[in-house]
């Protein structure tokens, strides 16, 4: 039960730093990704990958105290 309890806590705060990137990403992102939404399945994958890639860079930053 306790390694229950460790991993719901491990899995809170990654899903809280991935909140706290996409509210400091998301002006700069929603028009892109808006754009996505109407382009073909190939943009689609690119712009999601591109996002994640500025999620990931912003949680790091955010660990670095930026």
């Amino acid at each position: 039960m306790k390694k229950d309890e460790e991993l719901i806590e491990h899995w809170m705060l990654l899903a809280s730093a991935v909140f706290t990137a996409e509210d400091r990403l998301r002006e700069e992102w929603r028009p892109k990704l808006l754009a996505a939404v109407d382009g073909g399945e190939e943009l689609k994958t690119f712009t999601a990958q591109a996002y994640l890639r500025a999620i990931a860079k912003e949680i790091i930053s955010i660990g670095d105290g930026k």
